[in-house]
């Protein structure tokens, strides 16, 4: 994890990753690195859990990368065959949807969200408000958008 990516050039990044610590590995690529694109390698379930907006590491890497799974990969194509499937996904580079002065704020509201505790970033008040105008009717189904959208109304409500 020493690795220095060259920060004057534009590049993308292919690989098969180690599956233990693929989570370190995507974070040191995507906020260490300047790649426009990244295709990766990955276990399906990890894959799947990229795409969650209950997830910290999801919302994280959203908020700078579009994620999507291109294919399954039978674990029958490796040898030795693995104990699970893997997935090819693709990293796109986007401009940043947080500003660089609000990302501590991000960071906390993610940490509050993704742990539920809706009480220590919004009065009762300004938590159905939010849902509301984010068109939130299911909190177990939201999109990053809404989730964004939640993330604008606390920035108004703590100014």
């Amino acid at each position: 994890m020493q690795f220095k990516f060259p920060k004057n050039q534009s590049y993308k990044i292919f690989g098969n990753i180690p599956y233990n610590i693929s989570t370190d590995i995507i974070r040191k690529i995507v906020f260490d690195s300047i790649a426009d694109e990244i295709y990766l390698i990955v276990e399906y379930g990890f894959a799947k859990r990229l795409l969650n907006t209950k997830r910290s590491l999801a919302l994280f890497l959203m908020a700078e990368v579009d994620i999507s799974i291109l294919s399954m990969v039978p674990r029958e194509y490796f040898h030795p065959k693995p104990k699970v499937n893997s997935s090819l996904i693709r990293l796109n580079r986007k401009k940043s949807r947080i500003s660089h002065k609000d990302k501590q704020k991000y960071n906390y509201f993610v940490m509050k969200w993704v742990n539920k505790e809706y009480k220590k970033i919004f009065t009762k008040n300004q938590f159905n408000n939010s849902l509301k105008h984010a068109g939130i009717d299911d909190l177990n189904n939201i999109s990053f958008e809404q989730f964004l959208s939640l993330f604008n109304s606390y920035k108004l409500f703590n100014k």
